[in-house]
């Protein structure tokens, strides 16, 4: 489908034969080449659907929407089919945000070729935007059945799931997955099946209703230790106590702390814990807290101790502060955004607990 997470794949034949060069410089991430080496192929043969599709999800990928409207205008002019025409500027309207300019291309394109599946996967994605479930959902079924492809379950996945249906929801994501035709398109939906169970144990209804924290959770799966309150901040000492309780509840038993920055605090949490602050090179057997009044970026030591607790599986990272267009901790005290907030020790419980959660599978305690 148009705009998908991976390039289509297709019959081998003389369209094979065509398009082999700019999907091997696509697949090798080469987008510039494989650009050129689109049109080459296009130039010589424009009734090439493939080529076209594929080449408008070059430019999706990199989110450079006005080259993809001015690509669905060439496919035009040079007397290509006219649903797909349309639908990759309908497409390409989307993606520049004008969804519902982008609609009336759309349903243009159905005008034309009613039974063209990339127009109603397109239809689907742009109800969705626009908050439109329902019409989503029978978009997208039409779709599959003109066209059955992962891509559709995937899509449908997340709008059922927009919509609080989270049972549902798992079983398209499932489906994609079943489907996939790559190893990343089976991560990815293994990925949004996670996310959809971690939503389905916060919230009855929709995803929407949630806070920041209850959602940071379920996007991520990152233990959040305050919710979003009704007046002050919580203290660096509430937030400090929470982690504590969380810590010793939770049976979690590090071998040493390792703080990034100079903060006080961290002396004190090390004393609660009864950790020694260490330094230097972490040891293979080490279950390190490490610690950071916010994520620090391109520290030296910062990345080796992420190397250690994301590559080794052993111990945790946890920043007082976690901003949201930061890489994520293992465990936030609080949000950068929120401007009032309160610990909430049972969430934090829950998400710890929580079998989809990021510390699922993770050494911390000897």
């Amino acid at each position: 489908m148009i705009g998908s997470r991976a390039h289509e794949v297709f019959d081998a034949g003389p369209e094979e034969r065509a398009l082999a060069r700019p999907r091997h410089l696509a697949r090798e991430g080469r987008a510039a080449e494989a650009e050129m080496a689109y049109r080459a192929a296009l130039t010589e043969q424009p009734n090439l659907d493939a080529g076209w599709i594929e080449w408008f999800q070059l430019l999706s990928i990199e989110q450079r929407w006005d080259a993809a409207l001015e690509l669905a205008r060439e496919v035009q002019s040079r007397g290509g089919r006219s649903a797909l025409a349309l639908t990759l500027a309908g497409a390409a309207l989307g993606g520049q945000g004008r969804h519902r300019e982008g609609l009336l291309e759309l349903e243009r394109a159905i005008a034309t070729e009613p039974d063209f599946a990339p127009v109603w996967f397109e239809i689907g994605r742009a109800a969705f935007r626009l908050g439109e479930h329902a019409r989503a959902l029978l978009a997208l079924d039409r779709a599959f059945a003109l066209e059955p492809g992962p891509e559709t379950l995937y899509l449908r996945g997340e709008v059922l799931r927009s919509a609080g249906r989270y049972t549902a929801a798992e079983v398209a994501f499932e489906g994609a997955g079943q489907t996939a035709e790559s190893p990343e398109q089976r991560l990815a939906a293994d990925d949004q099946i996670r996310v959809t169970r971690r939503f389905a144990a916060l919230s009855a209804g929709k995803p929407d209703q949630l806070g920041l924290a209850e959602r940071w959770f379920a996007e991520g799966g990152g233990v959040p230790l305050c919710r979003q309150g009704q007046s002050l901040p919580a203290s660096d000492g509430e937030i400090l106590d929470t982690f504590v309780r969380l810590a010793r509840s939770s049976g979690w038993q590090f071998t040493e702390l390792r703080r990034i920055d100079a903060w006080n605090g961290w002396a004190d949490l090390a004393a609660a814990l009864e950790l020694p602050l260490a330094h230097g090179p972490l040891e293979a057997s080490a279950i390190p807290l490490v610690v950071a009044v916010r994520p620090a970026g391109g520290a030296d030591e910062w990345q080796q101790s992420l190397r250690h607790v994301h590559g080794q599986g052993r111990g945790l990272v946890f920043v007082l502060i976690q901003r949201e267009n930061d890489t994520a901790a293992d465990v936030a005290g609080t949000f950068e955004s929120l401007t009032a907030s309160q610990p909430d020790p049972s969430l934090a419980m829950l998400c710890a607990r929580h079998p989809e959660s990021r510390l699922r599978g993770r050494i911390l305690a000897p």
